[in-house]
């Protein structure tokens, strides 16, 4: 996985409109995901579905219409028992321009090839 997830985090930076988000410890990604981040959050939101429509798996990571509660607007038993709910206007932003793209230890070379080019087309197409 670790070597899918480099093959791809080479390919990104060739495409216009998607930044790879950074990497904290490159040896120590587990490789089970990309994260790129789009330049708006509608733009995130073209992306993914244009990904998905190319059978990608991709997800925009936040989006205020879809309860995930991975992200703490959701989590209204914390926020239940807080004075003041927490602002924090960039992680949003930023969250919202996150384009996640789930990496299978099962992809194979073909998968690969076809979910660069569909990274091409989306980026060609969609962001650029």
């Amino acid at each position: 996985m670790r070597t899918t997830h480099r093959r791809l985090t080479a390919h990104v930076p060739e495409l216009p409109g998607l930044t790879l988000r950074r990497a904290n410890d490159d040896g120590g990604d587990a490789g089970i995901a990309l994260v790129a981040f789009a330049e708006t959050a509608a733009l995130a939101r073209e992306a993914v579905e244009a990904l998905r429509a190319e059978g990608v798996a991709a997800m925009q990571v936040y989006s205020p219409d879809v309860v995930d509660l991975h992200v703490f607007p959701y989590w209204k038993p914390v926020l239940e028992r807080l004075s003041a709910p927490p602002d924090c206007p960039r992680t949003l932003e930023l969250l919202q321009r996150a384009i996640h793209l789930d990496l299978s230890p099962l992809n194979d070379e073909q998968d690969l090839a076809e979910i660069e080019l569909a990274l091409s087309k989306v980026a060609t197409q969609v962001l650029a």
